[in-house]
């Protein structure tokens, strides 16, 4: 099944799910105040839960579509959403003893629900980036062919410096390396013998790069650039 595919049922099953969470949501906030006090009332406040439980269901569906790499990388962006509301949560936990007011619940969720967003999107980012530094017709490849960068380029990504939200969906800027800033005496540019990159091969973030994601999670647009 193609990747495009794939996402556009995920996306049906998984907006769906969350369209009938904004209905139900609504109905039981307003039926909850004609309704008496009591089991019932609790429950009726519960009934949202019912979709949550269905987006989940799409996205254990979607992991079991998926890959086993795009399997890896969303678990590790949920690993790093629970280790960031992790540490979010703790943090305040100390200021409550300072006199900080009680978290709520739905707080630590939206904490949790938006690093997982934006991990997911440097993801993305990050792996397209990588893509083109390691393919010799992209950009990377033609500006590393021109300044005498061997035939397999030797590129990452370093780091993410910055996220925007636009007007349909984030657009990521980060630093990346060329690989070209090392040597260690085998050959040009950090290449040392059997193909092993030089000391500091990676030291030198001499790239910048901007990636525009749209609110599907495709990338939309890459560009690198020299920063010296």
């Amino acid at each position: 099944m193609r990747e495009r595919e794939i996402t556009r049922r995920y996306l049906i099953e998984f907006g769906g799910a969350m369209a009938l969470y904004l209905v139900v949501l609504s109905v039981s906030l307003r039926a909850s105040q004609v309704v008496a006090e009591g089991p019932g009332r609790t429950l009726l406040l519960l009934t949202p839960m019912i979709p949550i439980a269905l987006a989940l269901w799409a996205y254990m569906r979607q992991l079991g579509r998926v890959d086993e790499f795009v399997r890896l990388r969303n678990l590790q962006a949920l690993a790093l959403a629970g280790g960031i509301t992790g540490g979010f949560c703790l943090t305040w936990g100390f200021l409550e003893n300072a006199g900080f007011g009680r978290l709520s619940a739905f707080t630590v969720w939206m904490v949790f629900g938006g690093s997982w967003a934006f991990v997911s999107i440097a993801q993305q980012c990050s792996a397209a980036v990588q893509n083109r530094l390691s393919n010799r017709t992209s950009l990377a490849g033609i500006i590393g062919s021109l300044v005498g960068i061997p035939t397999g380029t030797y590129g990452r990504v370093v780091s993410i410096t910055s996220s925007q939200p636009t007007r349909s969906g984030m657009r990521i800027r980060g630093l990346a390396s060329s690989g070209r800033m090392a040597y260690n005496g085998y050959g040009p540019y950090g290449v040392g013998a059997y193909g092993a990159l030089g000391y500091n091969a990676y030291g030198g973030a001499d790239l910048s790069f901007r990636c525009d994601v749209d609110y599907r999670g495709y990338v939309r647009d890459v560009d690198i650039n020299r920063r010296y």
